[in-house]
């Protein structure tokens, strides 16, 4: 799911121009998913060893 809004974003972006308000809301999500992304495995990490210390 998350690969298809990265996706969805990029062509938003690329049929933008730099200054439209939309362009730079694109760029913004998708560098928002692109963290959650990098953040997700060591969120899941630290779950399962909360969970498992429970």
């Amino acid at each position: 799911m998350v690969r298809v809004l990265l996706q969805a974003a990029a062509t938003g972006i690329a049929t933008t121009a730099s200054g439209d308000p939309a362009h730079t809301r694109l760029a913004e999500m998708r560098d928002f998913y692109q963290f959650m992304l990098a953040e997700l495995p060591g969120l899941l990490h630290r779950w399962e060893q909360t969970r498992t210390t429970r």
